[in-house]
């Protein structure tokens, strides 16, 4: 966690891990692959990202994101944009973790709190999941907490 470069997401990140906001926080939510689509420069491109930490009720957790300079990589954390405002990026607790090396600018302003440092065979089985309408392959979060 970078709780120097982007104290409120992280904050809020271990709080969401350890159920102390919107309990049980991340405990039984669902995780599966995901695309990030970037619009922020010319030109839409997406990345391969794990989606994970729906909670009930989650439109009574929104929060105004830090003002992040977190470089984007492979395994990097952000948080879900929901809108973006004169006043800030509104986000959502759901998080999502790159599982490749971005393809647009790394050092723009974004909702990235931290990396992953280990655990990238884990992100690597979660991202062969195959998710169609057929299929309810997903992974459940079944032990979460701050180590």
């Amino acid at each position: 966690m970078n709780e120097d470069m982007a104290p409120v997401m992280a904050a809020k990140f271990i709080e969401l891990c350890t159920g102390t906001l919107a309990p049980p926080g991340y405990l039984g939510s669902k995780v599966f692959p995901h695309e990030i689509v970037h619009n922020h420069r010319s030109g839409s491109k997406s990345i391969p990202s794990m989606r994970g930490g729906q909670i009930d009720d989650h439109e009574n957790f929104l929060f105004i994101a830090d003002v992040s300079s977190v470089p984007a990589k492979l395994g990097s954390i952000l948080f879900t944009v929901q809108e973006e405002n004169d006043w800030g990026t509104l986000v959502s607790p759901d998080f999502q973790i790159l599982l490749a090396d971005p393809q647009w600018d790394t050092n723009i302003v974004n909702t990235i709190f931290g990396h992953v440092v280990v655990g990238f065979n884990v992100l690597d089985r979660i991202s062969k999941i195959q998710l169609t309408n057929a299929t309810k392959d997903f992974v459940t979060i079944v032990e979460c907490g701050v180590i």
